[in-house]
């Protein structure tokens, strides 16, 4: 009896040590997966909208893209872009398959570039619903870069509605008329 408790004693501190590398490899992964692989991502809608405020005329309509941070950790928001279908940009339209969008930094519900989104806030970009602008051109998204450097798009329905009423308000009349109400 005196021989097996001795024997398995001398195991114990092989096995701990086999625990200790697992859970030491497991927490290594999650932090690598975590900090390195899992990285923020953002929500995006494009839509035409009205400001409405207490006390004010309603402004508007503009288009008005909204970016949500939907975790895990804070990430910067960058500028917006615009981008056509995988055939022109790849094939038939190289020079202006893709192209970033100014919005209108100075207007009163737009965000600033590079403004720090902690999880759960949202940042909105504004551009003026005229007829010269950018949903003139065959885009067929918009979206946003955040500060790892990668685009989150918004839906190509969302995009292809605000195209269609765009078209609807402004080009097939010409640019005459009153613009429908958002």
């Amino acid at each position: 009896m005196h021989v097996d408790v001795v024997g398995l004693q001398s195991y114990v501190p092989t096995i701990t040590s086999i625990l200790a590398i697992t859970i030491s490899s497991l927490t290594l992964g999650w932090t690598i997966y975590r900090d390195a692989i899992r990285k923020p991502k953002f929500k995006i809608w494009v839509g035409i909208k009205k400001l409405v405020q207490a006390g004010h005329d309603p402004e508007g309509p503009f288009v008005c893209l909204e970016a949500l941070n939907m975790g895990p950790i804070p990430n910067r928001v960058g500028v917006p872009f615009a981008r056509k279908g995988w055939l022109k940009r790849r094939i038939f339209d190289r020079k202006r398959g893709h192209a970033m969008i100014y919005p209108d930094y100075g207007h009163r519900a737009a965000t600033a570039a590079s403004t720090r989104l902690e999880v759960g806030d949202q940042a909105n970009f504004i551009f003026p619903y005229k007829q010269d602008s950018f949903l003139e051109e065959d885009y067929l998204q918009i979206g946003i870069a955040d500060g790892f450097g990668r685009i989150h798009w918004s839906s190509r329905s969302d995009f292809r509605k605000v195209r269609k009423r765009y078209q609807k308000d402004l080009v097939a009349k010409q640019g005459v008329g009153r613009i429908s109400e958002a």
